[in-house]
């Protein structure tokens, strides 16, 4: 799929500010809509990390046949 995912890697060289923290989530919640409907978000955590130069993402989630199980995976950008 050539459209797979979404532009996080596009927002790399943005300026760390507010708004990049909801484009994050909105693109990650837009692309969890999209691809695998069958995850359910709990929470999207975005961490500007400005002396390192870089965004921590938490993402926690759980998938729909059973939502009481929940994982966590960690992306830094």
């Amino acid at each position: 799929q050539p459209t797979f995912g979404c532009n996080i890697h596009g927002l790399v060289f943005e300026e760390l500010t507010t708004d990049i923290e909801s484009n994050i989530k909105g693109a990650i919640q837009e692309a969890v809509q999209i691809w695998t409907p069958f995850i359910i978000l709990k929470n999207i955590q975005v961490v500007q990390n400005i002396d390192l130069n870089n965004i921590s993402i938490l993402i926690t989630f759980g998938i729909k046949t059973n939502p009481i199980l929940t994982d966590t995976i960690t992306l830094v950008i």
